[in-house]
């Protein structure tokens, strides 16, 4: 940035870089919250300080491109237009600090464009031309709009004729089913497992099962329990079962959840549906206590965060317990959680627990 000033003759910044992450806030990762925050504000800050002398002896231009969610409520996409509300107001502050100075600064809000930034989104436009601003058709307007005369014109906002705003076609084709397991499903499912043992800290095992020991895993379980798989679009995306919180009949109407969704397909609420039907089939069953046991780290690292902790604590689950360092992998200690939901009532006259097989298969 240095060698930039020193050699460039600069009399425009145009801070225009931008992401966008799209949900339930609570569903955001620590890591895309940074990115939204870094990249939409952090950045177009730290380059408008580098840069302002040089544009305040050239009486040159900032223009920041926020967003029209900066002016309004935006359900589904908290973080990034409080990104973009920030960087609105950096530009309306900083026009009024610089303008006497020479300095023109203009902050555009710019409604749905036909950009990249909302290919993760679970919404889109509709599809007729007067829904979404034309990028070609502004730039070769904005340029009249800035270019007015001595006067300095503070903001902008593009908005398109009509608005309408639709569930995106590629989601609504990918719809999720959840579904019982079967022994056939071993090899499909050992393939979601596979990362966890080899990569992470998120299970303790060490080897990788064989086909035929997960096999058995998932018939031993449904002898008792519910094991559940989810598909789109044919496609295996996470799985989820019980276990035995302990053998002994006094514990029967206590279980130990397990839970593994594919790499690919996290973020996409998958957990959560399978968490929702697991414990709709946990209450048909009697079942009142729902344990869960989460490798926890002391300090996050590549091979452990606490994500799954946070995902437990969203679904209602709390923390009753911590075993220090008792479990060694990858050549480091990590402690192991107990948390706990209670899911049905606790009655002196408590009726028996009943198998899964006895319930049938009434999930759909």
């Amino acid at each position: 940035m240095k060698e930039i000033t020193k050699t460039a003759d600069i009399e425009v910044l145009v801070n225009a870089a931008g992401v966008g992450h799209y949900g339930l806030h609570e569903e955001l990762t620590p890591k895309k919250i940074q990115a939204l925050v870094r990249t939409n504000l952090e950045i177009p800050l730290l380059l408008t300080n580098r840069l302002l002398r040089v544009l305040k002896k050239n009486h040159g231009y900032i223009i920041n491109i926020s967003s029209v969610t900066a002016k309004q409520s935006s359900p589904h996409g908290c973080a990034y237009a409080a990104t973009k509300a920030g960087l609105s107001s950096f530009g309306k502050s900083l026009f009024e600090e610089a303008r006497k100075y020479g300095v023109k600064v203009t902050t555009i809000h710019p409604d749905m464009t036909d950009t990249n930034l909302y290919r993760d989104a679970d919404f889109t436009c509709g599809e007729e031309p007067e829904v979404i601003c034309c990028r070609m058709k502004w730039q070769r307007r904005l340029p009249m709009c800035l270019t007015s005369g001595g006067h300095g014109c503070a903001e902008i906002t593009l908005r398109p004729q009509l608005h309408r705003i639709a569930r995106s076609r590629m989601k609504m084709g990918k719809e999720l089913s959840i579904r019982t397991a079967s022994a056939e499903d071993a090899a499909g499912l050992l393939e979601i497992y596979r990362p966890y043992v080899e990569h992470t800290a998120i299970t303790f095992e060490y080897e990788i099962p064989t086909v035929g020991e997960f096999e058995e895993r998932i018939t031993n379980t449904l002898k008792r329990y519910p094991y559940l798989v989810a598909e789109k679009d044919h496609e295996m995306v996470g799985y989820a079962y019980v276990s035995p919180f302990k053998e002994r009949a006094a514990y029967d109407w206590s279980v130990e959840t397990s839970i593994y969704v594919r790499k690919e397909a996290k973020q996409q609420g998958i957990g959560r549906r399978l968490y929702d039907r697991l414990e709709q089939i946990l209450r048909q069953q009697g079942i009142l206590n729902a344990n869960a046991c989460i490798a926890y780290p002391q300090i996050e690292d590549e091979y452990l965060t606490k994500d799954s902790v946070r995902f437990h604590e969203k679904l209602g689950y709390e923390m009753v317990g911590t075993f220090h360092q008792c479990g060694y992998k990858f050549g480091r200690w990590y402690d192991m959680v107990w948390m706990e939901k209670m899911i049905g009532e606790h009655r002196n006259d408590q009726p028996a627990m009943i198998p899964f097989p006895e319930i049938g298969d009434r999930i759909g």
